[in-house]
């Protein structure tokens, strides 16, 4: 296999928009930590008092708006993809800068964001490159169990790995 190291991954494009997609599709937590503004805001016919008056984004909600997504509940990594069609909102705007953010950002930004990038880089491809996975229950496929680390379901997702390459 050779060295494996950090300039290999930077190249697994499609990877990346497959672990993003994934973040849309079923984020880690449902929802962020309450935060509030630190002045008064006027929105949308709603006051918001400063340091007052909370909120919460709620992940699933943002990642599928069907204003900003097209087909929001399929799975599809190519809407990460610049030259694709699915980069695009439906009617075939740009979509909104927060729309996606499954990590947050600015000063709220999640402090592992980083390192949960790096890791699926890296262990995914070395997994891919020495094993290959087969799901034993084929109705998984349009049938998948949700998963989330807020511990609202325990998935029961089967593979079966086979021995690719040597270790």
């Amino acid at each position: 296999m050779g060295k494996f190291n950090q300039e290999h991954s930077e190249n697994l494009v499609y990877l990346r928009e497959c672990f993003n997609e994934t973040m849309r599709m079923e984020s880690p937590l449902p929802y962020s930590a309450p935060s509030c503004f630190d002045e008064d805001v006027a929105m949308e016919g709603i006051d918001w008092k400063a340091c007052t008056d909370r909120f919460v984004i709620a992940f699933d909600y943002l990642h599928h708006d069907p204003v900003q997504w097209q087909e929001p509940w399929k799975f599809i990594p190519e809407r990460f993809d610049p030259e694709s069609k699915f980069f695009k909102r439906p009617d075939g705007g740009v979509r909104h800068p927060f729309s996606f953010g499954p990590f947050l950002g600015g000063q709220r930004i999640c402090m592992g964001k980083t390192f949960a990038e790096l890791m699926v880089r890296f262990t995914i491809s070395i997994i891919m490159y020495h094993f290959e996975l087969k799901m034993c229950d084929k109705s998984q496929i349009h049938n998948k169990p949700k998963m989330n680390i807020s511990g609202q379901c325990e998935p029961r997702i089967m593979f079966k790995m086979t021995k690719r390459n040597a270790l």
